[in-house]
């Protein structure tokens, strides 16, 4: 996908994803065991994604770490037909 495809699917993400924010403003109550607290929907809905989005990106960078490390750990592989007691090129 071209870079300006991508920049038009995100625009179009972002227009779709502040219109369901406007619309959803009425205050609502969250309950975690003993805790209690009211705010706006159209907040609750931003702290969510912003939390999505980061945890998203924590595991991604978790991930690509882990398989740069077990590469960099395992020994360069010989070319195939490359062994001991064949001739050099």
């Amino acid at each position: 996908m071209s870079l300006k495809a991508k920049y038009w699917v995100l625009i179009i993400v972002a227009a779709l994803f502040i219109a369901v924010l406007l619309q959803n403003t009425e205050p609502v109550t969250l309950q975690l065991l003993f805790w209690s607290v009211s705010m706006s929907l159209i907040i609750l809905v931003f702290i969510l994604l912003l939390l999505g989005f980061v945890l998203g990106y924590v595991s991604h960078s978790l991930i690509t770490r882990r398989k740069a490390s077990r590469q960099g750990a395992q020994p360069p592989t010989a070319p195939s037909g490359a062994g001991p007691g064949s001739p050099l090129p």
